[in-house]
């Protein structure tokens, strides 16, 4: 894996288990996998844990949900790559068509 330069945040990734053989999050056996954050802001840090703390959950239980709804969301690019990929048909001259229901009464 290739360091990222210093200042910048970066996220390891690790997985350990075989399907079944993991935990069991939100009703399903999953893969055990963890995530480490490098370079988080202390303050970001500390309001983190402040939620959880009031929330009475650790922050992996904080922070699942939001992964989940992120991965769950479309990105910018997804959503223009779907606009750019729509047929469109020919647009049709606005006054042309005015008068073509003028003209059908």
């Amino acid at each position: 894996m290739e360091a990222a330069p210093p200042g910048a945040a970066s996220i390891v990734s690790h997985t350990t288990g075989q399907g079944s053989l993991g935990r069991v999050s939100h009703g399903r056996a999953a893969v055990t996998t963890t995530l480490q954050i490098d370079d988080v802001p202390d303050d970001v840090h500390r309001e983190l844990v402040a939620r959880v703390a009031r929330a009475g959950i650790s922050l992996s239980e904080f922070l699942l949900p939001e992964l989940e709804r992120l991965v769950a969301s479309r990105s910018v690019d997804d959503l223009l790559a779907r606009r750019a990929a729509r047929v469109r048909p020919p647009a049709e001259d606005p006054m042309a068509a005015v008068r073509a229901e003028r003209y059908a009464r």
